[in-house]
């Protein structure tokens, strides 16, 4: 996720359907985003409306991203995001190149009551991390 003015730029690896910030089910026009996927993108839904954004329009965040689908995510979704692409490239046009990190990550246990010893497990991996489970 990468802040930039007032616009969020969300990387994914759309192979993941269940941990992303967005599922192929929030597109509501056009197509979800395929693991081959290079310069195109999807857009929420009420962002392409703001800035007159259709499929097959252009989105310049970074570098230039066509259309290929509109999504319309739950207001209460912690990821929302106005703008999603391929995480590889993501990673590659940002100016400082953050290419092999993550600054945010969504981690399912397989129990509800192992929620507080996996986010310890976490924070011992990843140090200068923090963590913010459903408990909090």
């Amino acid at each position: 996720m990468h802040r930039l003015r007032a616009m969020v730029f969300t990387g994914i690896d759309p192979s993941f359907t269940e941990t992303n910030a967005i599922s192929a089910g929030d597109v509501v026009d056009g197509r979800f985003l395929t693991s081959d996927d290079g310069f195109v993108a999807l857009v929420d839904k009420e962002y392409a409306e703001l800035n007159n954004l259709t499929l097959g329009s252009t989105v310049t965040y970074a570098a230039d991203f066509e259309v290929v689908g509109i999504v319309e995510v739950s207001a209460t979704n912690i990821m929302k995001s106005h703008i999603y692409v391929n995480l590889p490239v993501v990673q590659e046009v940002l100016p400082e190149k953050p290419v092999g990190l993550v600054n945010m990550g969504l981690i399912r246990t397989t129990s509800p009551d192992k929620v507080t010893q996996t986010a310890a497990e976490l924070e011992h991996l990843w140090p200068d991390s923090s963590t913010l489970t459903g408990l909090d």
